[in-house]
């Protein structure tokens, strides 16, 4: 591994196919969530990364209903299509959400959706 690089390498003496996948991060410190705002018919998916293991992503409108949650994240990473728990698409404006991991710690914060 160089991760100044950010180059993996390896060798095989036989062809395979391989595939790099992150790791869950140790704690909430460092999650990032982007793009910001959020334009899911651009961006596909808004991007949950740097989360540690078996986390819970609770998404809130700003009348505090809740709109969707993604739970059972095990790899460091998750995203949301902007759609609610029922395959809808959310309405234009502002949002929350809230990441709650096993111990019970929580990281808050605001989403722009602009369709």
């Amino acid at each position: 591994m160089d991760t100044e690089n950010n180059i993996a390498t390896g060798a095989t003496t036989h062809f395979s196919i391989f595939g790099l996948f992150g790791s869950p991060a140790p704690d909430l410190g460092d999650v990032a969530v982007y793009p910001n705002p959020f334009r899911p018919a651009k961006d596909a998916t808004i991007k949950f990364l740097n989360l540690p293991a078996n986390v819970k992503i609770r998404i809130y409108n700003v009348a505090g209903e809740l709109v969707s949650t993604k739970k059972d994240i095990t790899t460091g990473a998750a995203g949301w299509d902007g759609r609610n728990d029922y395959g809808k698409p959310v309405a234009t404006g502002g949002y929350i959400y809230i990441i709650t991991d096993n111990e019970g710690r929580k990281k808050t914060g605001k989403i722009a959706v602009i369709w």
